[in-house]
């Protein structure tokens, strides 16, 4: 039985885990977007810097993904992870377009 200590590591990992799944999620779902045309449409709305920043963010956070190291020592995890987040412009500006990717 696991003591209320290792439940509370076991729920960070769980939740840092979890969000690292959503974030890939919505990463293929952003990508979809990376087309000549929708540059110009995002371009037209303001979005495309915010894009190019999100999708950067990204890639750069999965490819560091293995990098993070966390002190689990005495049952606390030390490293927070800060996870990649589009900007309310942007997740605007895709949400237009959902229903053309369902």
């Amino acid at each position: 039985m696991l003591n209320r200590a290792e439940l509370e590591i076991m729920r960070e990992i769980y939740e840092r885990e979890t969000g690292m799944l959503d974030l890939k999620e919505k990463y293929e779902a952003y990508k979809k977007l990376d087309t000549p045309r929708n540059f110009e449409k995002m371009k037209r709305e303001c979005v495309l810097d915010d894009y190019l920043k999100f999708m950067e963010d990204c890639e750069n956070f999965f490819e560091n993904d293995a990098l993070i190291v966390e002190d689990v020592s005495e049952y606390k995890i030390e490293a927070r992870i800060e996870l990649p987040k589009p900007s309310a412009a942007l997740e605007k500006f895709k949400n237009k377009f959902n229903k053309f990717f369902n």
